[in-house]
């Protein structure tokens, strides 16, 4: 034991055994290739269910069978969610009929890749299911303590959404906006099992056994037993393996140092699962946990409690930092004092009380009250958008440093040396610099499916217009069939997009006509992004229009009808408006806009018909290199004279994948090509970036 013990604490070896276990684990999951035991052909798939999520008509199911599928249905009545319920339970083998899918990629630039995100939990496919078969009955003890579980949080009127999340660690039960709310605070940590609740759960086994010979093995199993019930998530792994580990630390008197307990802990889990280090849970458990330990000697030196928890919170929020900026694009600088009320108040309130209340439903009425209190305190702070800083998506190069810095600033507090605290800051103000200093202007056709998204960025972020919204038409659902995690082009893809390359405002909000796919996203774009004024066309105001107009009115923020011979310019770049006056339809009132970027002749034409097209070249002399092709390739627009006359160099589709229209038409296709047009969709290629250079251009794809 003394030869295991000095090993152990000669930190070079610690440092050996971890870059050994990340490299492993690096090769493993990028060099080495992976293949589906499945076949894209195969209509049946046998297999237990491993979890599910029933969310207003969609079920969810993860299914081990060959291997891990994700599983979708969509109910076609309420009463089959009844039965499904009463049918179906945890572990039971199941087969199912359907469709197999591969999962579609992110094709807007930065933001969260699903496909990928799946693959690195290993699933390959996601199956579309036609018929669920009873196959066997569970006969797995685990899975039934935790289906019991389940029935028992059902039967929780009020509170059921956050004893999921304590209980389960699955906050996905938790209302979206109340979510996002959490999340700009900079407290979603407190709704992921770790090492505070477990150390709760562990305190409160300690008094069970007590007196007990062998009180940590069945600590030891319990916690197991919890790893199983919350789905192996990689924070509570973190956290259960770290208790384990230091537990017998001190039982066989290693007097190992915390941290090397830590590194042992990381390098163990990527061993078992090399996956795990792209897990942002695992991230923000293993960062601050570290940091913190790190950190002992200061957190020391504070003389009163509520010194400690400031620098505690400060430690925590700081060791975070580029991690948030990774995933979410922003901080809130509120989060370190706000941390100071939620985390004890969810510590020591709310998470005991959600215990006390599935052992004991009478107090659902309790636990709910300090909910509402939560919640309220959670939206009230939200809505402080002053204290947030929007700096975009850093990249690997920034991460690597901003932690060499930040661990090099805590050594140095520790002897008391604070100046290199400055080094922080200015650390994130060169990032930000870098991501916004675009010396060249640059324009985004965002991918939304059947809409119009274009992002236009000025030199050096002097300037950025948004040219629509996307918007996808939605049929009125019942109230069984209301999802609670509900999808929005503007608040989950636009407005994270536009944040991720650190822009905090709009400056023109474009809005070519009144049909949803180009406007139907405004709103939630508005709520969510400070645009400064919003342009529309002067033809008739239809519902979307006037719902917009109104909004805007009671925002006070200026909105303005332009058409033919007006223009606005934004940072010395003008931008004309080439449409005829008011026409007779939405498509034909579309503003169209004709603009100049480095000698680039670019034109925007919304849904402009082809009369429209044809009015254009008959009272304009113009030539465009690159267009947007009008109503996403309908044969409606883009005529062969018109084509003809402005020597096209490159046009892009914005159009959805197999979309009900069948847009593209072949006849647009067919006269791009006769004029030797380089041609982008969006349905193929994904978004596309075009990067004006002073000589050339360079246009970069996310593919699909």
């Amino acid at each position: 034991m003394k030869r295991l013990s000095t090993l152990l604490q000669y930190k070079y070896i610690c440092i050996f055994i971890v870059i050994c276990s990340v490299s492993y684990s690096l090769v493993l999951s990028n060099l080495i290739k992976h293949t589906s035991k499945y076949d894209i052909n195969d209509k049946n798939i046998v297999g237990y269910i491993h979890r599910f999520n029933i969310d207003g008509n969609r079920l969810s199911l993860d299914i081990v069978g060959k291997e891990k599928i994700k599983a979708i249905y969509y109910f076609k009545k309420e009463e089959e969610i009844k039965l499904f319920k009463e049918k179906y339970k945890l572990g039971d083998y199941v087969l199912l009929n359907g469709i197999m899918s591969i999962p579609k990629k992110q094709t807007v630039f930065n933001l969260f890749d699903y496909k990928r995100y799946l693959f690195l939990n290993k699933i390959h496919y996601v199956f579309y299911i036609d018929e669920i078969v009873m196959y066997k009955k569970n006969d797995n003890i685990l899975y039934k303590i935790k289906q019991k579980i389940i029935n028992r949080i059902d039967n929780i009127y009020l509170s059921k959404e956050y004893l999921y999340a304590f209980i389960l660690g699955d906050n996905s039960y938790i209302n979206k906006t109340v979510r996002n709310t959490y999340q700009v605070n900079g407290i979603s940590h407190l709704f992921s099992i770790s090492g505070l609740h477990i150390s709760f759960i562990v305190a409160f086994m300690m008094i069970i056994f007590k007196k007990l010979k062998y009180k940590y093995l069945f600590i030891f199993l319990f916690i197991y037993i919890y790893m199983f019930l919350t789905n192996f998530s990689s924070s509570i792994l973190r956290a259960g393996l770290f208790f384990i580990l230091l537990s017998l630390n001190k039982i066989l008197k290693l007097n190992v140092s915390p941290i090397y307990i830590l590194l042992l802990t990381l390098s163990i889990l990527l061993i078992l699962n090399p996956f795990l280090i792209y897990s942002v849970g695992l991230h923000f458990s293993f960062l601050i946990s570290m940091y913190l330990i790190l950190s002992q000697d200061i957190i020391k030196r504070c003389k009163t409690k509520i010194i400690t928890c400031f620098v505690v919170s400060l430690i925590a929020f700081f060791s975070s930092v580029p991690i948030v900026l990774y995933n979410f694009y922003q901080i809130n600088l509120l989060s370190v004092l706000l941390n100071l009320f939620f985390v004890p108040f969810v510590s020591f309130i709310i998470f005991p009380l959600s215990l006390l209340c599935f052992v004991i439903p009478f107090f659902d009425g309790i636990l709910y009250f300090f909910i509402n209190i939560l919640e309220s305190g959670s939206s009230f702070f939200c809505k402080l958008d002053q204290f947030i800083l929007i700096l975009g998506k850093p990249n690997i190069i920034f991460i690597i440093l901003y932690y060499l810095i930040f661990t090099l600033v805590i050594y140095k507090i520790k002897s008391k040396n604070y100046i290199y605290m400055v080094l922080i800051p200015i650390i994130m103000i060169v990032n930000y610099y870098v991501i916004t200093i675009n010396k060249n202007p640059e324009i985004i056709f965002i991918d939304v499916g059947q809409g119009d998204a274009i992002l236009i960025r000025l030199p050096f972020n002097k300037g950025n217009i948004l040219v629509d919204t996307g918007g996808v038409y939605k049929r009125v659902n019942e109230g069984w069939e209301i999802r609670n995690n509900t999808f929005s082009l503007g608040e989950d893809v636009i407005v994270p997009y536009i944040k991720s390359e650190a822009i905090s405002k709009i400056d023109y909000l474009i809005i070519t006509h009144g049909h949803y796919d180009h406007m139907g996203e405004a709103i939630n774009i508005i709520n969510n992004i400070k645009v400064e004024k919003v342009i529309m066309n002067k033809g008739d105001i239809n519902y979307n229009e006037r719902r917009l107009i109104n909004y805007l009115y009671n925002k006070n923020i200026e909105y303005k009808f332009k058409g033919e011979n007006d223009k606005f310019v934004v940072n010395n770049t003008p931008f004309f408006i080439l449409n005829p006056h008011k026409q007779s339809d939405e498509n034909t009132d579309s503003i169209v806009i004709y603009t100049k970027l480095n000698n680039k002749k670019i034109l925007l034409t919304g849904d402009a018909t082809i009369e429209v097209e044809e009015y254009i070249i008959n009272k304009y002399d113009i030539e465009v290199d690159i267009l947007k092709v009008g109503h996403h390739g309908s044969k409606t627009s883009t005529g062969d004279s018109f084509i003809n006359y402005i020597n096209l160099e490159y046009a892009v589709i914005l159009v959805g994948k197999n979309n009900k229209f069948n847009h593209p038409h072949p006849c647009v296709l067919e006269t791009l090509k006769n004029n030797n047009v380089k041609i982008y969709r969006t349905d193929i290629e994904g978004s596309i970036k075009f990067i004006f250079n002073k000589k050339d251009v360079t246009i970069l794809t996310t593919g699909t």
